[in-house]
């Protein structure tokens, strides 16, 4: 079987989907697109402000000033009203994207499916197993996807940029380079010993198609299978059921395997960056004090 695989091939094809979805630059779904990463921006550079509210609360705090306290208080309950609007907006139209998304494609499918007699061709002379779930179900799992594809990758380069610029005013831009090198190593590391995730959710949802399918069969054949009554309904059980074990067992395995992938996940990026950060921060600290108490001495 043919390997899944992130490759001009599926580029090729998402950008043929996407024009289904997003069929001109004047469309209703364009909007919705722009409208969505307006308030990326907007999300991004109120986490920033909202990120140095907290640092002035905390720095009043420590240097016993309660009406600085109070001041940068009163702005951070402020900042959370536009936030909490953005936050929610965000969700809806990410909804508003997935739903016309799937209109796009389930009324563009309907109509191919359709035409010149597709569907008997694909029920008859085409080994397409599945067919239904590939125009409902697949379809559905697709437009959820997309929707959240892009506000899982305009966010964080968002953050990138914003908290670049924030961070480097601190830790200055050697210690995020260190840190932007331990992530490119990291990330190579995870690509490495990280499951084939696509291919097992393709896998997987075959699997639930065959049992889908199964069940189907079984209610278009119910005279026949009622007519060789009791062997073919323990004939029949006995299919559904291996169906059902194949589907649960790889289900399982699947589950497993991304607790594996998500353990090296949450420790190589969680902890693993706090640990050099905190390690890179210490240094430069160390090494200034040292420079510091020379230069004492030396006086």
């Amino acid at each position: 079987k043919k390997k899944v695989a992130v490759d001009a091939v599926f580029f090729e094809r998402l950008c043929k989907i996407l024009k289904v979805c997003v069929p001109s630059l004047f469309s209703k779904e364009m909007l919705l697109v722009l409208t969505q990463g307006g308030l990326l921006v907007t999300r991004s550079l109120l986490t920033d402000l909202i990120a140095e509210q907290e640092g002035a609360c905390g720095s009043a705090l420590i240097n016993q000033q309660p009406r600085t306290f109070m001041v940068h208080m009163m702005r951070f309950s402020l900042v959370a009203i536009p936030a909490s609007v953005v936050n929610s907006g965000l969700k809806m139209f990410q909804k508003f994207i997935e739903v016309r998304f799937r209109e796009r494609l389930g009324v563009y499918l309907h109509g191919k499916y359709l035409e010149n007699r597709c569907y008997y061709q694909a029920s008859t002379q085409v080994d397409l197993p599945n067919i239904d779930q590939r125009l409902t179900e697949d379809v559905e799992n697709f437009a959820v996807a997309i929707s959240e594809l892009y506000n899982h990758t305009l966010k964080p380069f968002l953050d990138v940029v914003l908290f670049t610029r924030s961070l480097s005013q601190v830790m200055g831009y050697k210690t995020q380079a260190t840190l932007y090198g331990y992530f490119f190593l990291v990330a190579l590391t995870l690509k490495a010993i990280s499951p084939p995730l696509s291919l097992m959710h393709a896998q997987e949802s075959g699997l639930s198609g065959n049992l889908r399918g199964a069940h189907h069969r079984l209610v278009s054949k119910t005279e026949e299978i009622a007519y060789n009554d009791p062997p073919a309904a323990m004939t029949e059980q006995l299919l559904l059921n291996k169906h059902l074990r194949s589907l649960l067992k790889y289900s399982s395995l699947t589950s497993f395997q991304k607790f594996l992938q998500q353990i090296a996940d949450q420790y190589l990026v969680k902890y693993g960056a706090s640990t050099v950060a905190l390690s890179v921060y210490a240094l430069g600290t160390l090494v200034w004090a040292k420079e510091g108490g020379d230069g004492t001495q030396t006086q």
